[in-house]
């Protein structure tokens, strides 16, 4: 379910709803060891016709969600490769 969708339901804005994503998978990130990553796979998917997209980063081998942020380009690119 997008977010946007979900924040409709919950009848507060998106931005919340990715803060509070943000937060969890911090907290999660904190807690797992990234030092393993031996192929990391990359992709922005666009969420809404192409104006908004996420970045996703992708340990290959363990098949498992690394990170995840909203937007793309160099910068996104950048934050994911500081933190393996």
């Amino acid at each position: 379910m997008p977010v946007n969708r979900i924040a409709e339901l919950m009848r507060i804005h998106a931005q919340s709803i990715w803060a509070i994503l943000n937060h969890w998978a911090g907290k999660a990130l904190q807690a797992d060891s990234l030092s393993g990553v031996a192929q990391l796979g990359i992709d922005e998917i666009p969420t809404r016709r192409g104006h908004s997209y996420v970045t996703f980063g992708v340990d290959m081998i363990e098949e498992r969600a690394i990170h995840v942020s909203q937007g793309k380009g160099s910068g996104r690119l950048r934050q994911l490769v500081s933190i393996c």
